[in-house]
Formats: C-alpha cells, sequence, structure tokens
C-alpha cells in the first residue's frame, strides 16, 4: 500500500481547497453574485466633524476633496503657526482658498488643540 508523506498531504489539501474555491467561483459567476446596484446616501447629519487644531493628518484627509499633501499641509501649517483662531484661518494653507474653506466649514470645528484622549481626562473645573 502506497502511504503519503506530509509534504504530498500539504500538496494535495492545497489542490482540494483550490478546487472548491474554483468551484464556489463557477457558481457565484452563475449566481450573478455582487451585481446588482448598490444606492448609498449621505447622511449629512451623521457625518462627525474633524478638529482642525487636533486631528492628525490622515484625519483631515477624510474631508472631501481634501487628499493626503493638503492634510500633511495644514498640519503643517498648525505646527508653524499654532492652533487655528477661527475657521477662515485655513485659507492661509497653502492649497486652500476661500472656495474651500465654505465647502469645508460644515465638516470642521475648531477645539483647543487637546487630543481628544486628553480632553476626556481632564477634569471639570470646581
Amino acid at each position: 500500500m502506497w502511504k503519503m508523506s506530509r509534504a504530498e498531504m500539504v500538496i494535495v489539501a492545497i489542490l482540494a481547497l483550490l478546487a472548491v474555491a474554483a468551484g464556489v467561483l463557477r457558481i457565484a459567476s452563475r449566481q450573478h453574485w455582487g451585481k446588482g446596484s448598490i444606492s448609498l446616501v449621505r447622511d449629512e447629519a451623521a457625518v462627525a466633524k474633524i478638529d482642525l487644531n487636533a486631528a492628525p493628518w490622515w484625519e483631515i484627509a477624510w474631508l472631501p476633496g481634501i487628499g493626503e499633501a493638503k492634510a500633511k499641509a495644514v498640519v503643517l501649517h498648525r505646527e508653524q503657526h499654532g492652533p487655528f483662531q477661527q475657521i477662515d484661518d485655513l485659507a492661509e494653507v497653502p492649497g486652500f482658498g476661500a472656495a474651500t474653506v465654505e465647502r469645508l466649514r460644515q465638516y470642521i470645528v475648531l477645539g483647543d488643540g487637546a487630543a481628544p484622549e486628553d480632553q476626556l481626562a481632564t477634569p471639570a473645573p470646581k
């Protein structure tokens, strides 16, 4: 009787898994899974506002029309000039104009620059 080595058993198991995966993909393609349309509705009230004085660049990059480069420019400006005093100060950042500031106004807030963890840990004044 023929006995398989451990390496041969692993190869047979991998081939069996590949065969099963190919079968599932073939069935899925016949059933048209994932081919329906999806309608997404953006709920503006559910969008959290981003604190320009505390958010890291990757959170700022989530803002509509803002990518990595502009988000990093916001953080660099904040580090060099201190926290933003008013939302209109965002227009001082290279790549941002008045129109961009107006478009983003509904998505941003200006906190005191403390990280959210710091804000939670601060005891309330007596």
